[in-house]
């Protein structure tokens, strides 16, 4: 049974989001920056640092993602949904903001196939990393529940 959420709740998933989101772009402006600084608003000051439109699109997506993340990895208003399909649509979700978010803020050219193999091959490296962190944390998770269980049924 998943615990009732305050706004609290989402407000720190979001900034969490937020937090990750902003790490990643930092990453990517110190190894990118000065190349990729005429070719994408993402990278406008190059190698120092996010410009404030930057910071404020990154919030609004980490926004749109804890959205989605409410609305399709929770129980509150998908009650009999499998987790891989509720993971599957949440995925398409978070893909649809953010390619919506690179034609509405011109992330990269529209036309340019080399922007959209390096967005594909970014993303599609985020998620193997989010994935495997889950994984690990859903591990721990589970050897703590058992090690709990284990110590409660000695005890009995």
């Amino acid at each position: 049974m998943e615990e009732k959420k305050s706004i609290f709740s989402y407000i720190s998933r979001c900034f969490e989001t937020y937090g990750i989101l902003v790490v990643i772009f930092m990453i990517f402006s110190s190894i990118v920056g000065e190349g990729a600084a005429e070719y994408s608003p993402l990278f406008s000051l190059g190698k120092q640092g996010l410009s404030r439109a930057t910071l404020l699109e990154l919030l609004l997506l980490a926004v749109l993602i804890t959205v989605a993340y409410s609305i399709f990895m929770s129980d509150n208003l998908i009650k009999n949904m499998r987790i891989p399909l509720r993971t599957a649509l949440y995925l398409v979700a978070v893909t649809a903001c953010i390619i919506v978010m690179i034609f509405v803020f011109g992330w990269f050219p529209k036309n340019d196939v080399k922007a959209w193999v390096g967005f594909v091959i970014s993303y599609i490296l985020s998620l193997g990393v989010s994935v495997l962190i889950t994984s690990i944390r859903e591990r721990m998770e589970n050897n703590r529940m058992q090690e709990a269980l284990d110590k409660y049924n000695k005890s009995n």
